[in-house]
């Protein structure tokens, strides 16, 4: 084990470990992926953290010589079994969604505002996978007020729902800097959208 500095050294100078140790991490991965579809599931989890508050924490060209072609071959086994991809990656992923669709994503999480264009990735995107997350943790959720969180998720179900099965959630796990009047606000907002707890869903 290294420090991720020496990480992403290592993706320009030590090609050969890089690729026996991501080799090994695929390895595990398929056997997993061999045991979960035994059962009866309609959908898998991956995730790597790809991307930082502004960018890829690499080169789009580090992605496709080192992870692309690996998940291709994870993915691919899931989809020949019928399951679909949902993949987690914080940051900003932008210049390699299309990357990540080619090779079969259907779900990106978790879709952090403050990271990515919501405008860009619903007019580029919405046609082509769902996205699952888009409220604001960062902002909106433990600063904002009660009438600030219903806006934030009504723009978000706006923007991101237009095409395909926006899964409307917070873009990470809210923390205790959430007041819990706004909690309360998402909570029922939420309810509103599905219609739980009314005969008529929400406009």
């Amino acid at each position: 084990m290294s420090r991720m500095v020496f990480h992403m050294i290592y993706f320009y100078t030590n090609n050969k470990e890089v690729n026996y140790l991501l080799d090994g991490i695929l390895d595990v991965q398929m056997e997993i992926a061999r045991k979960a579809v035994e059962y009866e599931i309609d959908a898998v989890w991956t995730g790597d953290d790809f991307g930082n508050q502004l960018a890829l924490a690499f080169s789009p060209a580090i992605f496709r010589k080192y992870f692309k072609a690996r998940y291709e071959k994870l993915w691919g086994f899931y989809r020949s079994k019928d399951k679909k991809i949902f993949h987690h990656s914080c940051g900003n992923t932008m210049e390699i969604l299309d990357d990540l669709i080619e090779i079969g994503l259907d779900v990106i999480n978790p879709v952090q505002p403050e990271a990515m264009n919501i405008k860009i990735l619903s007019d580029k995107y919405s046609d082509k996978i769902s996205f699952f997350g888009g409220i604001s943790t960062q902002r909106v959720l433990p600063f904002g007020t009660r009438e600030e969180v219903i806006n934030e998720i009504r723009e978000k179900v706006k923007a991101l729902g237009i095409n395909s099965g926006y899964i409307v959630s917070p873009s990470h796990e809210v923390t205790s800097d959430c007041p819990m009047a706004n909690f309360e606000a998402m909570r029922t907002e939420f309810m509103k959208i599905s219609g739980v707890g009314s005969k008529n869903k929400h406009e």
